[in-house]
């Protein structure tokens, strides 16, 4: 099981890096909620007059290792920053806004190892579009992997 407070860490980084500057107006505090009974990595719960909240399964996160994990968890902060619970657009597209708004805020491995499991045939769903759409999608993002000399 993965300690509550590196996925708390996790979490606060996110608010506090990159987003800030892409979200206009006072920024919503995130709760994050781990539940192993959920049946997906990630899903966000939008209530009006309530903070968001972001559940995760921390053992298909365990499993999927953490990269993918944390572009997930991206992803998801996507819909949130993006308000997409206010925004009367399509699934798909808010999916895919969703997509490219976490492949240009998360770091770089975790945007490689969405990309690899997409290309490999996972993540795909009606609402998402096919994993080749997503895997297209992040292809733009992509960063050669850092290499130390």
């Amino acid at each position: 099981m993965l300690a509550k407070g590196r996925w708390r860490v996790l979490m606060l980084g996110l608010l506090l890096s990159s987003t800030a500057a892409a979200m206009p107006g006072p920024r919503p505090p995130v709760i994050e909620v781990a539940d192993p009974t959920l049946d997906d990595f990630a899903q966000t719960l939008i209530e009006p007059g309530h903070r968001p909240v972001i559940r995760y399964n921390p053992l298909i996160c365990a499993r999927a290792g953490r990269a993918l994990c944390v572009f997930t968890l991206w992803h998801e902060l996507g819909h949130i920053v993006l308000r997409h619970a206010s925004r009367h657009i399509s699934l798909a597209r808010k999916e895919r806004e969703a997509d490219i708004w976490a492949a240009r805020h998360a770091p770089p491995a975790a945007v490689r190892a969405a990309y690899r499991f997409f290309l490999s045939g996972h993540g795909g769903s009606a609402s998402h579009g096919s994993s080749l759409q997503r895997a297209a999608r992040l292809r733009p993002f992509l960063l050669p992997p850092r290499r130390h000399i």
